[in-house]
C-alpha cells in the first residue's frame, strides 16, 4: 500500500474516532438533560395530589399542637389550682383562665381550617379523611376524633376549688392521650406518604441509557458517509473498498 496517493483507513479507527466524538456530545447532553430532568423533578415534587395531601396533614397537625399548647396551659392551671393555699379570689381567677382557654380549643378545633374545612370538628370521625394520592395510586385514608372542648372529654371541668384542681388534673392526662394518638395518627400517615412520594420518584427518576441499540445504526451511516466522501475525493473504487480518508 505504500506510495499510494491516499492513506488506507481501516473501519475500525472511524468507528474509533466516532466513539470518541460521541462520547464527548453525549456528556455535554447529559449534562443538559440532567439540567432539565433536576427542574422538572423539582416542579414534580411541589406540586400534585401527594404533596398536597402531605401539606394537608401537616396543617392538620399543626392545628392539633396549637390545642396541645392549650391543653398543657389548662394542666398548668390545674396543677396550681390543686395545691393547698389558695384563696377564694385566686381559685375565681385561675378558673376564669381554664374557662377562657377552654374556649380557644373549642374555637380552633372548630373552626381551624384546612383547605376550606375543620378536620379536627369531628368532621372525619366517623368517616375518614380520604387524600389523593394522584392517578394510579391508592389513596391515604384517616380518621380524625374531634379534639374540641367535648371531644376531649374537658368541657364540664372545672377549678375553682381544690377537689375541682385534682379531677381536673385527671381528666387533662386523658385529654393528653386523645391528642397524642391523633398526633401519631397523622405522622404514621406521613411516613406513608413520604415512601409513596419516594418510590414514584424513583420510578419517575428510571431512564434509559444514554448509548442505546440506534448508536450502532449511527456508527454504520457514519463510515458509510466517510466511506462515500472518499470514494468521491479518491477513487470510487478504492474508496468504498478499503475506506479512504475523504
Amino acid at each position: 500500500m505504500a506510495g499510494l496517493p491516499f492513506d488506507p483507513y481501516h473501519p475500525s479507527l472511524i468507528l474509533k474516532d466516532k466513539r470518541a466524538r460521541k462520547v464527548q456530545r453525549d456528556e455535554s447532553n447529559a449534562m443538559a438533560k440532567n439540567d432539565k430532568k433536576t427542574a422538572a423533578d423539582a416542579e414534580k415534587v411541589t406540586s400534585g395530589p401527594a404533596v398536597e395531601a402531605k401539606a394537608y396533614l401537616e396543617k392538620t397537625s399543626d392545628l392539633a399542637t396549637e390545642i396541645e399548647t392549650r391543653v398543657g396551659k389548662l394542666v398548668a392551671i390545674a396543677n396550681d389550682c390543686s395545691k393547698s393555699g389558695n384563696s377564694d379570689s385566686e381559685l375565681k381567677k385561675m378558673n376564669k383562665e381554664f374557662q377562657t382557654t377552654k374556649r380557644e380549643i373549642d374555637m380552633l378545633a372548630k373552626t381551624g381550617e384546612v383547605k376550606g374545612e375543620a378536620p379536627l370538628s369531628g368532621k372525619y370521625a366517623q368517616k375518614p379523611k380520604i387524600l389523593s394520592m394522584g392517578e394510579g395510586n391508592s389513596p391515604v385514608e384517616i380518621k380524625i376524633e374531634p379534639l374540641h372542648a367535648q371531644g376531649l372529654g374537658i368541657d364540664q371541668l372545672r377549678v375553682d376549688s381544690l377537689s375541682f384542681g385534682k379531677k381536673a388534673k385527671l381528666e387533662l392526662e386523658r385529654a393528653k392521650q386523645v391528642l397524642n394518638q391523633i398526633q401519631s395518627a397523622i405522622a404514621m400517615k406521613l411516613e406513608t406518604i413520604a415512601t409513596r412520594m419516594s418510590s414514584m420518584a424513583v420510578e419517575n427518576g428510571v431512564s434509559k441509557s444514554t448509548f442505546s441499540r440506534d448508536d450502532n445504526r449511527d456508527n454504520y451511516l457514519d463510515l458509510k458517509i466517510s466511506q462515500e466522501r472518499a470514494a468521491r475525493a479518491k477513487g470510487r473504487t478504492f474508496g468504498l473498498l478499503i475506506n479512504i480518508k475523504a
